[in-house]
């Protein structure tokens, strides 16, 4: 027969400090085939004091993305974030010195818009495109980073307004001013070493800048890699017949491809965070609410402060199984907001200076650092029990052993890296805005 613990909750009463086990209860748990299915005693815990907070990193790095990302949104509770992306041009291996029947046409900048956005859609999105009057290099400024800038142009050498459907993948054409592309064909025509010798030709054009105009309420993404054609130069053959040809300038293959972001946080939640700061605020101060967003390089942070007090409580028991359940907060993402949940979520460990798996948090410290992958399961009927689920096993008995002195969190993360397309956001917190963390404690020896 189950059985309550009823000396546990009397020592816990008398004042130790746990801020456990309001719930403790004996279960049955199939653990597959551990050899525990149906042990009566087995105990469950599952009410432990969280201390959340949110994690800003001062800078990241994107100039690994896969994407251009561009545009301006304002997100309630993130504030308003403009983003633009800086790109280089290599001129292509052609030698049209022989071509005398060859005249301009046009030239034009070519972009595929990808299946990630952020924002309405619904409007037309307007993308100017400027000349960048600085060599994108680590002379002047960073180069790479989400807080990097280079100065342009003050007037746009072309604009062009779109409406834009990301579900069709479309590929967009920006013209560029002729008298721009007749100087590099002429060049072409010439086998000028401006455009043969990829050093001078980024002294020529030292690289563009893709923005938008800050009306827009949207963020959209365009495939980039580096093989593919980015800036075309149209031009004729003529003989008995015109003939069309084209030449092709791919995208730089360096690393100065990076897109910038400008944030504006006033009036929100996350507004006591100092631009480009590395620091971590309490959910006591952002509305009982920990923030994930990849593109303001916002991360929730989790501690439970109290689990060693359950080895010097019990210094037998055994911590079969703990499962830890994050419902985001309630009307913070789709259907009820324009953000969608992410279906993949890391749990990675850090410590009190928040390193993320690097050598202040390693195995040789005794802390399980195992990466966990949360499990979405989405509540389309009630709406009332989305949740991620981890298996935080590993590290809670690492914390455990660890004892008064252990310093380890839990910080989430988008999976993946910042090339993937899309704007994952996410907000936890706790039922007091209408989230839950809970951390579930299968235990033997109670």
């Amino acid at each position: 027969m189950v059985k309550k613990i009823d000396s546990l909750l009397l020592l816990l009463s008398a004042g130790i400090g746990l801020y456990v086990l309001a719930s403790c209860n004996k279960t049955t748990i199939d653990f597959g085939s551990d050899g525990t299915a149906g042990d009566p005693n087995i105990s469950m815990i599952d009410t432990f004091s969280v201390e959340l907070a949110t994690l800003q990193a001062d800078s990241f790095l994107t100039n690994g993305s896969e994407h251009f990302v561009v545009g301006s949104h304002h997100d309630p509770q993130l504030g308003k974030m403009d983003v633009k992306s800086y790109f280089e041009i290599t001129a292509p291996a052609l030698d049209l010195r022989n071509c005398n029947n060859c005249s301009f046409d046009s030239i034009d900048i070519r972009l595929k818009v990808s299946s990630g956005y952020t924002g309405d859609t619904s409007v037309p999105f307007t993308i100017n495109l400027y000349e960048v009057t600085q060599p994108i290099d680590e002379t002047e400024n960073s180069v790479g980073y989400n807080v990097s800038s280079f100065p342009y142009t003050n007037t746009p050498i072309a604009t062009k307004t779109f409406l834009l459907r990301p579900s069709r993948k479309d590929e967009i054409s920006i013209r560029l001013p002729d008298e721009f592309g007749r100087n590099i064909f002429r060049m072409l025509r010439t086998n000028s070493d401006t455009v043969t010798n990829d050093t001078r030709f980024k002294r020529y054009l030292k690289g563009l800048c893709l923005e938008t105009s800050s009306s827009n309420n949207a963020v959209f993404y365009f495939d980039k890699d580096p093989g593919d054609s980015i800036m075309q130069v149209h031009y004729k053959e003529t003989g008995t017949m015109p003939v069309p040809k084209t030449a092709y300038f791919s995208i730089s293959s360096t690393d100065n491809q990076f897109n910038a972001y400008t944030y504006d946080k006033s009036g929100t939640a996350v507004a006591s965070f100092t631009p480009g700061k590395k620091q971590t605020i309490s959910s006591n101060l952002t509305g009982n609410m920990a923030f994930m967003h990849n593109n303001s390089g916002l991360y929730p942070r989790i501690k439970f402060n109290h689990l060693y007090h359950i080895k010097e409580l019990h210094p037998f028991v055994q911590v079969l199984r703990a499962e830890l359940e994050i419902q985001p907060v309630a009307n913070s993402y789709l259907p009820h907001t324009l953000y969608p949940l992410p279906t993949s979520v890391e749990m990675r460990v850090v410590d009190n200076g928040n390193n993320i798996g690097g050598t202040a948090v390693s195995t040789s410290n005794g802390v399980d650092v195992t990466t966990q992958t949360g499990s979405l399961f989405v509540d389309n009927v009630y709406g009332e029990n989305t949740r991620y689920t981890y298996d935080v096993t590993g590290f809670v008995n690492s914390v455990i052993s660890a004892g008064l002195f252990s310093e380890y969190a839990l910080l989430m993360v988008p999976s993946g890296d910042y090339s993937s397309a899309s704007d994952q956001r996410l907000l936890v917190g706790t039922s007091h805005s209408g989230g839950s963390i809970k951390l579930k404690l299968y235990i033997l020896g109670l």
